[in-house]
């Protein structure tokens, strides 16, 4: 019993504290969060509580009252910007009523009937949604204006409104084509070049290498890379790569020899006594023992080097002043490593680490042009990683 009582006290507690914080929220002016709280609570109930449909009854008059005061001080504003905040005043007054709407109407277990005063915002929503509409139209027109100068935030900013402008209706005179518009005015585009400062013969299978970039991963929605100078527009930024250095090393072969043995068991033998009579065991039969001998092999190990290295400067400049942006250097570097081995003798002696490394035949030397272009691959992710960096 004793128990039960201090269940019933806890529960109490809960539930009064419960009361309590929403009936701050409503004193505090927090009154969405109070309403969406109730909502959730009264969902699926059939035993709604009077005082519970009474504070969701402050919370909605008092919130709708404050918005629709807060939608007309805007509109007698007369600011053009603020159509778009009227909007969503009135889209967030028919939404708080949509979520109230699938309880009505809504009884107490008491017997107490909720009165709700929703408000019919339809017509004054769509009249801010063509005034929010005509406001962007006129404003990206103006913004493009400037942007045909070069000025590419306004295009930047004519195309968000323009977006927007979508929001309220599917097209508007000819705003599908100002979107267009917008976004080329708006974006950079960067034509990427190679710049031979090496004072030697570059094959053209290495240039055509580095030039091979995928550039639809370095494209972003604001900047355009280009490879080739012929797309028919100029370009805002060069995004240069200076070569100053391509070195291959000599060919290395370094050969090791060494010698690698083992006792190993080479049949059996008797045991003799000192007369050189063969000894018995227990049961009168010959000991045997395990005969051992020493084997021997040579081993030849063959290692193959050679290397290629790259070094330069990448840089961003402007297309027209040809002002250095920004510059990093870079220095690439491609490796060809080999390792054969061999041996002359008794495959017996060989040790696990030697048995395991064996290969008859060295891979040739790669030529000079082949190592060129392993050092240009190398070099192509070095400039993507570099493009991405740069701040356009």
């Amino acid at each position: 019993m004793r128990h039960f009582k201090i269940l019933i006290g806890i529960t109490t507690m809960v539930f009064f504290s419960a009361c309590t914080s929403l009936e701050k929220m409503v004193d505090r002016g927090n009154y969405d969060e109070a309403i969406v709280k109730l909502a959730r609570k009264m969902s699926g109930k059939k035993n709604k509580r009077t005082k519970d449909i009474k504070i969701l009854e402050t919370a909605f008059a008092k919130v709708t009252a404050e918005d629709l005061a807060y939608a007309q001080r805007l509109t007698e504003s007369g600011r053009e910007s603020a159509w778009d905040e009227v909007y969503e005043t009135y889209h967030k007054i028919d939404e708080r009523q949509e979520l109230l709407n699938p309880f009505l109407p809504l009884v107490s277990k008491d017997g107490y009937r909720a009165k709700f005063r929703f408000a019919n915002v339809t017509s004054l929503k769509n009249e801010a949604a063509k005034e929010a509409t005509v406001y962007h139209y006129d404003e990206a027109k103006r913004l493009l204006s400037i942007a045909d100068r070069g000025d590419k935030r306004a295009a930047r900013k004519a195309y968000d409104g323009l977006v927007t402008l979508e929001k309220y209706t599917d097209s508007y005179k000819d705003s599908r084509q100002l979107i267009k518009d917008a976004q080329f005015l708006g974006t950079n585009r960067v034509i990427v070049k190679l710049h031979n400062n090496t004072f030697g013969f570059m094959p053209r299978e290495v240039e055509r290498e580095i030039m091979s970039l995928n550039i639809k991963e370095l494209n972003t929605f604001w900047t355009k890379y280009y490879t080739r100078d012929d797309a028919g527009f100029e370009f805002d930024y060069v995004a240069r790569l200076d070569l100053d250095q391509i070195a291959i090393s000599p060919e290395r072969e370094v050969v090791n020899r060494y010698v690698d043995e083992a006792e190993v068991k080479d049949g059996w033998k008797y045991v003799l006594d000192k007369k050189g009579n063969v000894k018995k065991d227990s049961l009168g039969n010959d000991l045997k023992v395990d005969k051992f001998i020493t084997v021997v092999a040579e081993v030849v190990e063959i290692h193959r080097t050679k290397s290629a290295a790259a070094s330069g400067r990448f840089g961003l400049f402007h297309a027209e002043t040809k002002e250095l942006v920004d510059t990093r250097p870079f220095n690439v570097e491609a490796h060809f490593n080999d390792y054969a081995s061999t041996y002359n003798g008794d495959r017996r002696a060989l040790c696990d680490r030697t048995r395991n490394r064996l290969r008859n035949r060295p891979l040739a030397f790669p030529s000079d042009l082949v190592m060129s272009m392993d050092v240009a691959h190398e070099l192509k992710q070095v400039m993507k990683n570099e493009m991405r960096r740069f701040s356009i």
